[in-house]
C-alpha cells in the first residue's frame, strides 16, 4: 500500500518564530547611525516611487515631523529628497497619462491642456474696456425696482 502524497504544511505560530528569530539571529546588529541611514534611503525611495511626505515617513516608520527634521538638518538627505521628488512625479505622471488614454476624457482633457495649453486651452477669457460706473448702476437699478414696485404695475 503506498503512502498518501504528502503535502507541505503551513507553518505554524511557533515555527514562523523560531524562523523569524534566526533570521534576526543571523543578521548583523545595526548601529543606531546605520539604521538612520538606512531609514533615510528607503525613504527617499519611497519619494522616488511617488508617495507623498507622509506616507514615505510611515513606509519606514518613523513620524512625519521626523522626516521634516532630517531634511532640516542634512542638506545632501534635502537635495536627495527633492530630486526623488521630481522622479516621483514623473511616476504619478506616467500613471495618470496611462489612466488618461485608458478611458478617462475628464482626465485626458487635463493634461492636453498642461501639456500645450495653446491648443488645449479650455478656461475663457473675459476682457472689458471701458470705465464702469457700478454705485450709478446700482442706484439706476433701485430707481427701477421702485417703479415697477408700485402697486398695480403688473396689471398691464
Amino acid at each position: 500500500m503506498e503512502a498518501p502524497d504528502e503535502q507541505p504544511h503551513a507553518l505554524t505560530y511557533a515555527e514562523r518564530t523560531e524562523a523569524e528569530a534566526q533570521r534576526l539571529y543571523n543578521e548583523p546588529l545595526l548601529t543606531a547611525q546605520e539604521r538612520k541611514a538606512e531609514r533615510k534611503r528607503a525613504y527617499v525611495e519611497l519619494i522616488a516611487s511617488g508617495c507623498n511626505h507622509t506616507e514615505a515617513a510611515e513606509g519606514v516608520g518613523v513620524d512625519r515631523a521626523t522626516a521634516f527634521r532630517w531634511r532640516q538638518e542634512d542638506p545632501e538627505f534635502a537635495q536627495a529628497c527633492r530630486t526623488a521628488l521630481r522622479a516621483g512625479i514623473d511616476v504619478l505622471k506616467a500613471e495618470a497619462e496611462r489612466r488618461a488614454l485608458k478611458g478617462s476624457d475628464k482626465l485626458l482633457m487635463f493634461l492636453l491642456e498642461r501639456y500645450d495649453p495653446q491648443t488645449f486651452h479650455l478656461a475663457q477669457k473675459l476682457e472689458h474696456s471701458g470705465a464702469v460706473d457700478l454705485a450709478g448702476a446700482v442706484l439706476a437699478g433701485r430707481k427701477r425696482a421702485s417703479v415697477t414696485d408700485e402697486p398695480g404695475s403688473d396689471l398691464c
